[in-house]
This record gives C-alpha cells, structure tokens and sequence, in this order.
C-alpha cells in the first residue's frame, strides 16, 4: 500500500470535497444526503459520510489511506466502482482519499460549502 504524500489539511480537504463531488457523489452521497438507488445496485455503493449502523466509523474512514487511495485508483472489480488513475491526477486521488479519511471529523464551512456547491 501506497502512504500519502503530503498530510491531511484544509486545503486538501477542500480540494478533496470538490473532486468528490464532481465525481462520487453520484453513488456514495453526500453528508446527509444518501442516494436511493443505490439501494438496488448490487453490491451496495456504500454512502461514504453515512455512520454505519454498528459504531461510529463514517464510510470508510477506518480504513488506511493507502487501502482507499488503491481502490480510487484502480476501481473495484465486478463492481460499478471504476478506476479514476485516467481521469484524476495523483494529487486530486489523494484529496479525496484524506477527505474520506476525515469524514468522521467535523470539516470546515468551506469544505461543507464545497460538498453542496
């Protein structure tokens, strides 16, 4: 597994929400917002700022960054998730995977501002 380049912070929260809603929102959700159908997709796109039902880890934010950013990069098989190492750079994969990360942490407006906008 790959480790992060550079640390998680405002900025690359920031740039992460933008990526992620441009591109994985349509699936994984928003914070507060699920996305219905993905109810009847099989396997379930997980919703990525949504609790699960057991503890408090939000989406994937248990996992390690480098398990996150692997499966951004390369997609997951016979699933609907697809690899994004063609159409994001290094930098915006690891914007989101730092984002994900700390989704169980409370953001910044900004951030908040960027997931709606």
């Amino acid at each position: 597994m790959e480790s992060p380049p550079f640390e998680g912070s405002e900025q690359a929260y920031e740039a992460g929400a933008v990526v992620y809603k441009a591109q994985c929102s349509q699936c994984h959700g928003l914070p507060g917002h699920d996305v219905d159908y993905t109810k009847w997709m099989y396997p379930r796109a997980p919703q990525l700022f949504k609790k699960h039902s057991k503890g408090n880890v939000v989406g994937v934010s248990d996992d390690e960054p480098g398990e996150t950013y692997w499966k951004v990069k390369n997609g997951i098989r016979l699933t609907g998730m697809p690899a994004f190492q063609h159409i994001l750079s290094t930098e915006q994969m690891w914007d989101v995977t730092l984002l994900l990360k700390s989704a169980d942490h409370p953001m910044t407006e900004i951030t908040q501002e960027k997931l709606k906008n």
